[in-house]
């Protein structure tokens, strides 16, 4: 009986071309059940990021602390002949940041939610005088023949104050549903506070840790980094100072001059008795923190608020919001933020409307200082010499980093450092680079 042989070549395309007919048949019914397959991938997304989120958070309060601890860091014990350990002196410097940021959030929620409160309890209570006043008022309209001949050419009809009623009655139900439905949001962080405040407090124990440890997490970051492509590196490194000194100096320029505008409109609202003042003030400086369009979207409800009470303080609150913004805008600003940008006013809304419609209020905030860095890169790019290829890519990618580094301070683009301590920083940058 002969031996059946088995020939290895035509074994292999066998096994590809089942291998092929699988991945076919595999690909098919994900194409079949698509909106499953996308439903799958999204709730496996939402439970990482669930799991994950802490850290985030820990990541971002971190890098709001960051600063504030590198300032206490070097000045805690400036004026105190006593020694303390490096590792203490930054322990006690983060501890002292983060206290810090907890006294600004509890003086925010002590100050400035009761008055929020005060002013939406306010408006709540009076709503039914408020329906009876926009009722005679669109009587007293509904006897003026131009305003009714408008009226009709859009086919309204309010000839009666029955008519004005039903009106005022649907808009009251919207009204309604709308509170009904944030009750329920409200309800629903309630019922989510206990897990919400259970995460903030391991985000900021993450946040402690991070910066403790910075310097490790740094160094072991940057060794894989370094591993996998050096070119990447220095390039990511150079991307990462400009984010980081974009993003910082502009939101947190933006947030001082927010909050000085906030109590621009505060105080004035508040000496002319106007209702809903502290209402009206957030409002204002929570959307002044959007560029160009923040103002005018915030001016509109505020204005409505404060023409619920009487028609002249809405002409007075819109006052108060054109003096205090041409304040912020040629006087504080410049002061705060001067020309840390660089970009024109085309490219500002250009920005805001293009990371507005992907990523909604967070895009716009980040619209200006994430195009900022996408233009010096830019200009990098055009100023690349052509002789860069013959160098060797190690020595150049450190070389024009120096180089860049040494640009992005001269020209004062994000911030007015000093000179000796750019020298230091450039220094220490070349000695991190011989060690490495």
């Amino acid at each position: 009986m002969k031996k059946i042989k088995f020939d290895s070549k035509y074994l292999k395309i066998s096994i590809y071309a089942a291998a092929s007919l699988c991945c076919v048949i595999l690909f098919l019914v994900l194409i079949y059940n698509i909106s499953d397959v996308f439903e799958f991938i999204a709730n496996v997304f939402k439970y990482l990021f669930a799991l994950i989120k802490p850290v985030l958070w820990g990541f971002i309060i971190a890098y709001i602390l960051y600063r504030p601890t590198r300032f206490f860091d070097k000045n805690l014990l400036k004026f105190k002949k006593i020694y303390i350990p490096n590792k203490t002196r930054k322990a006690l410097s983060v501890i002292i940041s983060v206290l810090l940021m907890l006294l600004i959030i509890f003086l925010i929620i002590y100050f400035a939610i009761p008055g929020i409160i005060n002013s939406i309890s306010q408006m709540i209570i009076s709503t039914p005088q408020y329906m009876n006043n926009a009722v005679d008022i669109g009587n007293r309209l509904a006897c003026d023949e131009r305003f009714v001949n408008i009226l009709n050419f859009f086919n309204i009809d309010i000839s009666s104050s029955d008519k004005i009623r039903e009106i005022l009655l649907s808009w009251v139900s919207y009204l309604q549903l709308a509170l009904e439905k944030l009750s329920g949001y409200i309800i629903n962080f309630i019922v989510t506070t206990g897990n919400a405040i259970l995460n903030f407090i391991l985000s900021i124990f993450f946040a402690i840790y991070m910066l403790i440890d910075k310097d490790k997490l740094v160094n072991q970051i940057s060794g894989i980094v370094k591993k996998i492509s050096v070119k990447f590196y220095y390039k990511a490194n150079y991307i990462l100072i400009l984010t980081d000194e974009m993003c910082y100096t502009f939101l947190t320029g933006k947030a001082l001059c927010s909050l000085a505008i906030t109590i621009f409109v505060l105080i004035p609202c508040i000496i002319l008795n106007i209702k809903y003042a502290f209402l009206i003030a957030i409002i204002i400086g929570i959307t002044n923190m959007i560029p160009v369009f923040g103002p005018i979207i915030g001016s509109i409800p505020a204005i409505l608020l404060a023409m619920l009470t009487s028609p002249i303080y809405g002409i007075w609150v819109l006052i108060i919001i054109i003096v205090s913004q041409q304040i912020e805008e040629n006087i504080i600003q410049p002061k705060i933020l001067g020309d840390s940008i660089g970009i024109n006013a085309f490219w500002v809304i250009f920005s805001i409307v293009i990371f507005g419609k992907f990523w909604g209020i967070a895009g716009m905030l980040l619209a200006v200082p994430i195009f900022g860095v996408l233009r010096i890169l830019v200009k990098d790019w055009l100023r690349k010499p052509p002789d860069e290829n013959f160098k060797e890519e190690s020595v150049f990618e450190k070389e024009l980093l120096d180089i860049k580094i040494a640009r992005f301070y001269r020209e004062k683009e994000f911030s007015r450092r000093k000179k000796k301590d750019f020298r230091k920083f450039q220094k220490n940058l070349r000695n991190k680079n011989r060690k490495n």
